[in-house]
């Protein structure tokens, strides 16, 4: 069980800019946001989007890279 907690709380990040109701469809519901014209709404779902892939996409996490996707212009 170890890093159970950990990983809960990195999905939860990972679906913190996504509303409940947009939840069974998380590719459509990114897309929408990521492309969005609003600043605010793209960089959230940028860096969220960006954290969640740097926590997922190695198996050796580089706690450099998640910190770097809290940066807006480069989640963007």
């Amino acid at each position: 069980m170890l890093g159970c907690k950990s990983n809960k709380k990195k999905r939860d990040e990972y679906l913190a800019p996504i509303p409940e109701d947009e939840r069974h469809d998380l590719m459509t519901a990114y897309h929408k946001r990521l492309t969005s014209d609003n600043i605010q709404l793209r960089t959230e779902a940028a860096k969220a989007w960006s954290k969640w892939e740097m926590s997922t996409s190695k198996l050796r996490i580089n706690q450099e890279d998640i910190a770097r996707a809290e940066a807006d212009e480069w989640a963007l």
